[in-house]
């Protein structure tokens, strides 16, 4: 997820939500992020957004990116390398199937 600029209560809404998908009770968020309890109520209640520092470190552990894109671009040259080897393949199979087939007339 990228950091957007959202109004107090979307983005208060948006980590309440996530924190208690990842079952994490207040206490344990803030241990994790370094931040005081009473401050964590009062983002996810919409009265203050945090800095972008803060915001960095509550997404990254409540909605974290999963892989690197270098990784991801990766698994898609795979795919995509991989599909075409399959056409590949195919193609070469009817080809050699149709010659194969031709030459049992003779």
């Amino acid at each position: 997820m990228t950091i957007i600029q959202l109004k107090n209560k979307d983005f208060g809404k948006l980590i309440k939500s996530k924190r208690k998908q990842k079952k994490l009770t207040q206490k344990k968020l803030c241990d994790l992020v370094d931040i005081a309890v009473i401050y964590l109520s009062k983002i996810e209640n919409g009265h203050v957004i945090p800095s972008q520092k803060i915001q960095s470190k509550l997404l990254a552990i409540l909605d974290p990116i999963e892989k690197e894109p270098a990784e991801i671009i990766k698994e898609v040259t795979q795919k995509q390398e991989s599909d075409i080897l399959r056409q590949l393949y195919n193609s070469l199979h009817k080809i050699f199937k149709k010659e194969k087939g031709e030459n049992n007339v003779i």
